[in-house]
């Protein structure tokens, strides 16, 4: 298990905490009335209720396991904040034809 003083976990150490505690990701998000794979899309891309159930599941703060998603205080970081995001780029197609 990564430590949690700094130590980053990335999705295959969550992966493998789930794991040990005999859980599947499906089954996690399917005893939590989720969709089955809603858990596997958390683990690459933020998805704010199931990053708090895997983060009380496994009883570690959600700043450890996301700290580029959560601050300290576990309020999210905004969206623009994330480097792969380009806010300007949701124009309609219908406003582009013509």
């Amino acid at each position: 298990m990564p430590d949690l003083n700094g130590m980053t976990w990335d999705r295959h150490a969550i992966l493998a905490a789930i794991k040990r505690k005999g859980y599947t990701l499906e089954r996690l998000a399917t005893e939590n009335g989720l969709h089955k794979n809603s858990c596997k899309t958390a683990l690459g891309v933020p998805f704010p209720k199931v990053d708090r159930i895997i983060s009380t599941f496994l009883a570690v703060p959600l700043h450890l396991l996301w700290p580029d998603r959560y601050h300290v205080n576990g309020s999210r970081i905004l969206p623009q904040n994330y480097h792969n995001r380009k806010l300007n780029e949701f124009e309609s197609k219908k406003d582009m034809a013509a």
